[in-house]
């Protein structure tokens, strides 16, 4: 679950400068068993909220820099997050692969985010993972002064 391994990344990979973060979801006692088995020198703080009630997400948002998302789908739970983060002028990103969702986001909510100063970055993850590394692939190729026919390879995977 992408969540749970964004989870343990942050636990476990603190630099000199440890990250301050919290979890956040539903269930209390779903939360504080994560937290539990994390391990690693920074524990999360254990927040309460639910995608349906916007003033609890709210309340998440105010306390951020920055809301990371893992909570799909997206298209039926994402946007109110999105609002909550726009309001309290906090950035947002994702790990979606819902590219119609993204765009839509986009049009809902672009200009405002723009003029509260407010970065929404989504595919941040799995989903995108391939094309990106593909895209990697071509650009080192061209670089190198790859034919077009041995492009057609890397082509192909996307």
């Amino acid at each position: 679950d992408a969540g749970r391994a964004v989870c343990r990344y942050l636990a476990t990979k603190q630099g000199a400068r440890p990250v301050k973060w919290a979890v956040a979801g539903r269930s209390k006692a779903k939360l504080e068993t994560l937290v539990s088995s994390l391990g690693g020198s920074s524990a999360p703080s254990v927040l309460l909220a639910d995608a349906c009630d916007a003033s609890s997400l709210l309340r998440i948002a105010e306390r951020a820099t920055l809301v990371f998302s893992a909570v799909g789908p997206y298209s039926r739970l994402g946007e109110p997050m999105v609002k909550a983060c726009l309001v309290a002028r906090t950035h947002w990103a994702d790990i979606t692969g819902e590219v119609f969702w993204v765009g839509e986001m986009e049009a809902k909510h672009g200009e405002a985010a723009a003029a509260a100063g407010v970065t929404l970055t989504s595919l941040c993850g799995y989903d995108s993972v391939p094309c990106e590394l593909s895209l990697h692939v071509a650009r080192k190729a061209l670089k190198l002064g790859a034919r077009h026919s041995e492009l057609l390879d890397a082509e192909a995977v996307t």
